[in-house]
């Protein structure tokens, strides 16, 4: 658990990133700070190594610090799940692969294995339709219907999320996201990562009462 530290510690530690889009960050450090105790190094490397070498469109942040993202859910992962797998880790890594990236289920599965490729597509979201009640309840009962840590991967993608959700300057946006923690996610971390039940609710309820924050770069 010690992870998981104070709230304004871990929202702090983002908006410094986001502040700074001029860094440009040792990836392959970065990695082995986080993930050098993970017992399935030699294959989280791989995918990491792949992940590295796409291109990414995320707007408003630059492709290193969009790539810590990934990297913090994966150290959440090994570190929260209990017990952490390989298609798990590899699947956290590369959740947002088929997203924002040019990378696609088959370059997933010829790299990592059709199991983590699958894994991926159920996680990725058509954001066209990402406020679609029925798609979003079809979405989230595929993922329900899945292996627990591609379960363990959303919530704990989300957790990662909620820290900066401020960020939005849009309330009905905000709204919405909260919403679709309250009656997908939070249920999720009840069942699929208990220990954090109360830590995550409790950044949730941050952010409910945060709102927007206007961060000056």
């Amino acid at each position: 658990m010690t992870i998981l530290r104070d709230i304004e510690l871990e929202r702090e530690a983002r908006l410094h990133l986001f502040r700074n889009q001029d860094l440009v960050l040792d990836m392959d450090s970065e990695f082995n700070r986080r993930m050098s105790a993970c017992e399935h190094y030699e294959i989280a490397k791989r995918a990491w190594d792949f992940a590295n070498q796409l291109e990414y469109h995320h707007p408003g942040l630059n492709k290193s610090i969009y790539l810590m993202h990934p990297l913090r859910v994966a150290e959440m992962y090994v570190s929260l799940s209990g017990n952490p797998v390989a298609e798990g880790t590899v699947t956290a890594l590369l959740h947002n692969v088929l997203e924002v990236s040019g990378g696609n289920a088959n370059d997933i599965s010829n790299k990592v294995g059709e199991q983590v490729a699958k894994a991926v597509t159920v996680l990725t979201v058509d954001r066209a339709l990402q406020w679609d009640e029925a798609y979003k309840d079809d979405y989230y009962k595929h993922i329900y219907a899945s292996e627990v840590y591609v379960r363990q991967v959303k919530a704990l993608d989300k957790l990662d999320n909620l820290y900066l959700l401020c960020l939005n300057p849009s309330e009905q946006v905000r709204r919405d996201y909260l919403r679709e923690i309250e009656k997908w996610v939070i249920p999720m971390v009840e069942k699929d990562l208990p220990e954090i039940r109360s830590y995550f609710y409790a950044v949730y309820e941050n952010a409910v009462s945060m709102g927007f924050l206007k961060v000056e770069n």
